[in-house]
C-alpha cells in the first residue's frame, strides 16, 4: 500500500467521526473534483477524512496532500482478483 501525506496521526477524541472515500482515481472529473472539494472541506472542519484509491493517482491528488488529507493506493494485487 502506498500512502502520501502531509499530517502525522490524528489527535482526535476517540470515538469522533472519520472520513475515508474510496474512489478509482483523481484523475479531473466530476467524481473526482467532488470527492477533493468534500474532503477539503471536511479536513478545514477538523474531521480526519482520507482518500482511498484503487486504480491510479491523478492530478487532484497534489492538492489533497498540499492540504494535509492522507492519500492511499490500493496495490493492484488488492482489486484485480477475481472473485
Amino acid at each position: 500500500m502506498v500512502t502520501l501525506s502531509s499530517s502525522g496521526p490524528s489527535s482526535q477524541p476517540a470515538g469522533s467521526p472519520r472520513v475515508m472515500h474510496l474512489i478509482e482515481h483523481l484523475e479531473i472529473g466530476g467524481a473526482e473534483r467532488m470527492v477533493t472539494e468534500l474532503a477539503q472541506s471536511l479536513a478545514q472542519h477538523g474531521v480526519p477524512v482520507s482518500i482511498c484509491l484503487y486504480r491510479g493517482w491523478g492530478p487532484l491528488a497534489d492538492s489533497l496532500i498540499q492540504a494535509g488529507v492522507p492519500v492511499v493506493r490500493l496495490p493492484k494485487e488488492l482489486w484485480s482478483r477475481p472473485l
